[in-house]
């Protein structure tokens, strides 16, 4: 029976069940175009973790894919804790539950190798692309070891990307830097609006995201204040040129040490005022 990703995924994270997505699913979600029609997770296997993980199945009649009919079946806390690794259906679909992957290991150690994805309405763990290629070599199926040069291709595509954005975040800090030792006006897209900022720190926020900490005189925005001091992320910025104009320095209400930065890379040295 075909699985159901965006009905499975979501009932396992209802149940609060730790899991880890693997498999052909994983693949997919990483961007492989192969067709698959089972679930695999690895489960947690502590007691409290099968506990909430039989409970949640439990309405979805689970039982064991391929044995003889009649086998009596019970998936219970029992059955896992005996157990190990079970090939299931359910009225969601085809669910393969591993407490341990051949040539990986248990849950504990696919997890430092694996990232949070958002899908489906949920949040949830997905094994990383790098780990996934391990876990097809070490099966040593035909059709893992075909899965590997697409996923392998995949890789380098995300690799080459990472790259790429690291390229033009440097180059973006670079002029950025530029512009506030020159106090340049700059004009860039942010959330699809053009903004005319008057550039005042850059560096790494605490959130650790490259951003600007600017004036902005002109354009959009989405808080619907446009002339105020304005934090941006520098990878949500688009178009950037540095403008002729000159501004004549920090803002009043300029901070050398603003609270949303964790480290200030350039800045603007504070307005001096007559006392």
């Amino acid at each position: 029976m075909s699985a159901e990703l965006d009905q499975i995924i979501p009932v396992l994270v209802g149940g609060n069940v730790h899991f880890i997505l693997v498999g052909g699913m994983a693949a997919i979600l990483h961007g492989s175009a192969r067709v698959t029609f089972d679930v695999d997770v690895v489960y947690e296997r502590s007691t409290e973790n099968v506990r909430r993980l039989v409970e949640t199945l439990k309405p979805y009649s689970p039982c064991l894919r391929g044995a003889p009919a009649g086998l009596p079946f019970i998936l219970d806390e029992q059955t896992v804790k005996h157990g190990l690794n079970f090939t299931l259906t359910t009225t969601l679909g085809d669910l393969d539950l591993f407490g341990e992957i051949a040539g990986v290991g248990p849950y504990n150690e696919v997890l430092p190798n694996s990232d949070e994805v958002q899908a489906f309405g949920v949040t949830f763990l997905c094994v990383g692309l790098d780990r996934l290629i391990h876990m097809k070599r070490a099966a040593r199926r035909p059709k893992d070891l075909e899965a590997i040069a697409e996923l392998r291709v995949i890789l380098e595509e995300e690799e080459h990307a990472a790259t790429e954005a690291e390229g033009i975040a440097r180059e973006l800090g670079r002029i950025l830097t530029e512009a506030i030792q020159k106090q340049s006006v700059v004009r860039f897209f942010y959330n699809g609006q053009l903004r005319v900022v008057e550039p005042q720190t850059y560096g790494i926020s605490t959130s650790g995201n490259e951003a600007l900490r600017g004036y902005q005189r002109e354009g959009g925005s989405t808080s619907g204040t446009a002339a105020r001091l304005k934090l941006f992320e520098l990878a949500k910025i688009s178009k950037l040129e540095v403008t002729a104009e000159r501004f004549a320095g920090a803002r009043p209400e300029h901070n050398l040490h603003d609270c949303a930065m964790g480290e200030v890379i350039a800045t603007l040295p504070r307005l001096k005022t007559d006392r």
